[in-house]
C-alpha cells in the first residue's frame, strides 16, 4: 500500500459519508484516483463535478455538483475539494462546509498558488480548510512559508492540519507511461520531443506566454536539437486554438513539427524528451524517468512563482 492510500484510511476513520468535488483537470485526475480507495473505508462516497470537469461527468461516472449536496450531508461528513483556479469559488465552498458542519479536505495537485485559494486579496478575508493535503514535503514547506508570510492566514494555520499526502494522479500516470514504453518500444530512428503548452494566463502576466515560447524555440531548436521532430500538444483550454500559422517561424527555420491531439501519456511513452512551460505534465514525465526541459523566456516575479523547485532544475530559458 502506497503512502497516500494508507493516509486515506487514517483520515477516514469514523467517517460515514464523503464527497469529492473537482472542477479543474488536475483535481479531477487526483480525485478519480482517491475515490476508489475512499470507498474501501467510507460507506457513502460520490464524485461530484462542476466547471471544466462537468463536461466529463458522465464519462467518469460522476454527478454534477449543486450546493444542495452540502446542505443534505449530515454534520461530520467529509468534502474532499480539489484545487482550482477559481479561488473565490473555493472560499465560498469552504465557508459553506463550515456552516454545515462538514469537514473540508483540500487536495493540492501542484506546487504553487499556496495562499491564493484561501485569501481574498481585496477584502483580506481568509478561510482555511480543516485538512490541507500537499503533494510532498517540498510543497508542505512551500505552503507553510508562503502562508506564514501572510498575516491573515498565519493566524489561522494552527487550526488547519497539514499533511504531506503524495500525488496519486502523477504516480499512476508515471506507472502507465513506463508500462506503455516497455510494451511498445520505439522503433524509429529520428529523435522526438513532445512539447506541452500551457494556456495563456487568465488575467495574469508571467512575463511570457505561448507566442513567446514558440518564438524562442524557433532559435533554440536549430542550435541545440538540430534534426529533432517536435510533437506539439496545445493545452485543451487554449483559445483561440493554435494552428500551423502560429508556428510560421518554425517553418522558416526548417523545424520538423506536428500539432497533435494524442493523449499526453501516449505521447510521453514514445518521446525521447518532454518539453513544456510549467505544466504538471513535466513533473509526470520526470517521475516516469524521462528527460524534461522547461521554457519560460522573459519570465517576471509572477512567472517565477508559477514555476516550482523541480522545474527550476530543468530550466533552459
Amino acid at each position: 500500500m502506497t503512502g497516500w492510500r494508507s493516509l486515506v484510511g487514517r483520515l477516514s476513520e469514523g467517517v460515514g459519508c464523503a464527497r469529492l468535488l473537482a472542477a479543474d483537470p488536475g483535481a479531477l485526475a487526483v480525485l478519480m484516483e482517491i475515490e476508489p480507495e475512499l470507498r474501501r473505508h467510507v460507506a457513502s462516497v460520490a464524485l461530484l463535478t462542476e466547471g471544466w470537469a462537468l463536461g466529463r461527468a458522465a464519462e467518469v461516472g460522476a454527478r454534477p455538483f449543486h450546493e444542495l449536496h452540502l446542505a443534505g450531508l449530515a454534520p461530520g461528513s467529509d468534502l474532499w475539494l480539489g484545487a482550482r483556479m477559481d479561488f473565490a469559488r473555493t472560499r465560498g465552498i469552504l465557508n459553506a462546509c463550515r456552516r454545515a458542519g462538514i469537514r473540508s479536505l483540500y487536495v493540492f495537485d501542484h506546487w504553487k498558488n499556496y495562499a491564493s485559494p484561501f485569501l481574498d486579496g481585496q477584502t483580506g478575508e481568509a478561510v482555511l480548510p480543516d485538512v490541507i493535503l500537499l503533494p510532498d514535503d517540498e510543497a508542505l514547506r512551500g505552503f507553510s512559508s508562503e502562508c506564514g508570510r501572510t498575516p491573515a492566514l498565519a493566524s489561522r494555520l494552527p487550526s488547519a492540519r497539514l499533511v504531506s499526502f503524495g500525488h496519486p494522479a502523477l504516480e499512476a500516470a508515471a506507472d502507465r507511461i513506463r508500462h506503455m514504453a516497455d510494451a511498445h518500444p520505439r522503433t524509429h530512428g529520428r529523435r522526438t520531443a513532445v512539447l506541452f503548452l500551457d494556456p495563456s494566463p487568465p488575467g495574469g502576466n508571467y512575463g511570457y506566454a505561448v507566442p513567446d515560447v514558440i518564438a524562442c524555440l524557433a532559435g533554440w531548436i536549430p542550435r541545440h536539437r538540430q534534426g529533432i521532430t517536435v510533437l506539439v500538444k496545445p493545452h485543451p483550454r487554449q483559445t483561440p486554438p493554435l494552428t500551423r500559422k502560429d508556428f510560421a517561424s518554425w517553418t522558416t527555420a526548417g523545424i520538423n513539427f506536428k500539432l497533435v491531439d494524442t493523449a499526453p501519456e501516449e505521447l510521453m511513452a514514445q518521446a525521447d524528451e518532454v518539453w513544456g512551460m510549467t505544466s504538471i505534465t513535466l513533473l509526470t514525465a520526470l517521475a516516469a524517468g524521462l528527460p524534461i526541459i522547461s521554457f519560460q523566456p522573459g519570465r517576471n516575479d509572477a512567472g517565477r512563482r508559477e514555476s516550482n523547485i523541480y522545474l527550476e532544475r530543468h530550466l533552459a530559458i
